[in-house]
């Protein structure tokens, strides 16, 4: 493996590490919690807004439209299949399952976040050659 995609895993790890043992942190009062995870919406709209969508139109000049439609397909499956996990919770010991597929789910996300900051930080990226 690459110096490039060990960075990559590396970041996909710690943030998936974070994202699973955040769930069992006490936060002082609930306000609190919507704060930070407002906080936590805000920079990723930010970022989807000023960084990742003027990217997207770039490339569509040589995709046309079809960047646009994988771009709504992904967020879609994503979060259909968030909102199908989720309400077919019913007990406790199926809430610990779906919360490893939750987090294995999510570690392959934090994986292509790794790209992207190491993309931001201007290290060469890992899908280039």
């Amino acid at each position: 493996m690459g110096m490039n995609a060990s960075i990559a895993l590396a970041i996909g790890l710690i943030l998936g590490a974070l994202h699973y043992f955040s769930e069992n942190l006490e936060l002082a009062s609930e306000s609190r919690r919507y704060r930070i995870i407002s906080f936590g919406a805000g920079i990723s709209i930010a970022y989807l807004f000023l960084h990742l969508l003027p990217h997207t139109y770039e490339a569509a000049v040589h995709l046309k439209e079809a960047v646009f439609i994988f771009l709504l397909l992904g967020f879609a499956l994503f979060h259909l299949s968030e909102k199908y996990v989720y309400q077919h919770l019913q007990e406790e010991k199926r809430a610990r399952e779906l919360k490893e597929i939750h987090s294995i789910a999510f570690f392959i996300y934090h994986f292509f976040v790794g790209i992207v900051v190491k993309d931001i930080f201007g290290i060469a990226g890992i899908l280039k050659r």
